[in-house]
């Protein structure tokens, strides 16, 4: 199986043979392709198909009655010498009911608007939950450069125990080093093989799970590439989390205005047309026809305030989503002041980190010219050594830890 082939650039040099995967490339891919996504087209239809149901409103409402009944008693007409005779007991009724809406003050406007606020704000809901995949991202993604590094640092030591060991080998031929100290470079060669083997594996690891995070397969056709980070520190924030508070606020205010005109007058016409036993004429015991139109108000006038303190009981929420939003902007200012003062802390290390390589290279490029003498043994050579790429490694972790933490900043920030 090829291996992946990662390369750690601080410059935008990219090599022509291989796709460049930046950061960036992994949040656009996955804000299309994370599972999560989907739920955003749901949303859409959601949205499109209450449209259309409020819309269906304005349509006239057309109904059919069918009824069939009995009753124990009717009224009688005691009229002397008269063929006149009360209703049936028995009694049936077919009718068709039309209502058209003409005047509603204003109703099917405000459930339009409430809906496309509610929806703003669930779309906002998942774009939160989407924002929150960039810092596991950033994780990921930088993990694997410093594995990358690592793989890197421990070729780099190895090829330079392959090239001491052929000198070790002319100095045991001469008799100027103990042949004990070539079994211990060829021990040490086989550690790093073995390390070089954990590093690979938790990269590989590392690699299918960016690879399910972005939605497609990294391989070796695709190459890790940064640059140089950007503090944005002067910039104000710009989180998802901010504008579905908003949205939330509107939410409620569009439900405010909706409820204050639920109380307002309506005006719709009807029109019936049925046949039934008996009609209209309550005297004539046979099937008949009708049809009979009209006007219809309806307003309510007086509900003990309910309404009214329905939408001040909403004027609450509104100021519990203030106090939710200005916590957010409290804690995400803390947070990046921890993080800012994270990334001066890792600046400063970083430059301790030049100085102790530069001591532990003399001293292990010291220690090999006494092994090459017989002067010491190969176990103290190896311990410099091992000292020398040990600062080496924590110098490497220091970096990605510092361009971690700028980019982390920046996506606290919003950005």
């Amino acid at each position: 199986m090829k291996k992946l082939i990662l390369i750690f650039l601080f410059t935008g040099i990219v090599g022509q043979a291989q796709k460049v995967l930046s950061l960036n490339d992994c949040y656009d891919l996955a804000a299309k392709n994370y599972p999560l996504v989907k739920q955003k087209k749901l949303l859409e239809n959601q949205l499109s198909t209450e449209t259309d149901a409020i819309d269906a409103e304005k349509l006239p409402h057309i109904s059919l009655l069918s009824r069939a009944s009995y009753q124990s008693d009717v009224i009688n007409l005691p009229i002397p010498n008269s063929d006149l005779q009360g209703p049936n007991k028995q009694q049936y009724r077919n009718e068709l009911q039309i209502n058209q809406l003409i005047y509603g003050s204003g109703v099917i406007g405000a459930k339009s608007n409430l809906i496309n606020k509610t929806n703003q704000a669930d779309q906002l809901a998942v774009d939160i939950r989407l924002y929150q995949l960039k810092q596991r991202i950033n994780q990921v993604y930088f993990s694997i450069l410093l594995y990358q590094k690592k793989i890197e640092l421990q070729a780099k030591r190895n090829q330079q125990l392959q090239q001491q060991l052929l000198e070790i080998k002319s100095g045991i031929d001469s008799g100027v080093i103990i042949a004990s100290a070539q079994d211990a470079i060829q021990a040490e060669l086989l550690k790093i093989q073995q390390e070089t083997t954990g590093f690979e594996g938790n990269q590989q690891y590392l690699i299918n799970a960016l690879s399910g995070l972005i939605g497609i397969k990294v391989s070796d056709v695709y190459q890790l590439q940064f640059s140089e980070i950007k503090v944005n520190n002067g910039s104000s924030l710009q989180r998802p989390e901010l504008n579905f508070f908003q949205a939330k606020k509107e939410e409620l205010t569009a439900n405010q205005n909706l409820m204050s005109k639920e109380n307002l007058p309506q005006l719709n016409a009807f029109a019936n047309a049925g046949y039934s036993n008996p009609g209209l004429n309550m005297l004539d015991n046979q099937f008949q026809d009708y049809v009979f139109v009209g006007l219809q108000l309806n307003w309510k006038l007086f509900d003990w305030n309910a309404n009214k303190n329905k939408r001040k009981s909403l004027d609450f929420k509104k100021e519990e989503l203030s106090v939710e939003a200005e916590t957010f902007r409290l804690n995400t200012r803390t947070e990046l002041d921890e993080q800012f003062q994270k990334i001066k802390s890792l600046e400063q290390i970083i430059e301790d980190d030049d100085a102790i390589i530069l001591l532990r290279q003399k001293i292990m490029d010291a220690t090999y010219s006494q092994l090459k003498y017989g002067l010491i043994t190969a176990s103290t050579f190896l311990a410099e050594q091992t000292q020398y790429y040990e600062s080496e490694s924590s110098k490497l972790i220091h970096q990605i830890e510092l361009m971690l933490a700028k980019q982390n900043y920046n996506t606290i920030k919003g950005h």
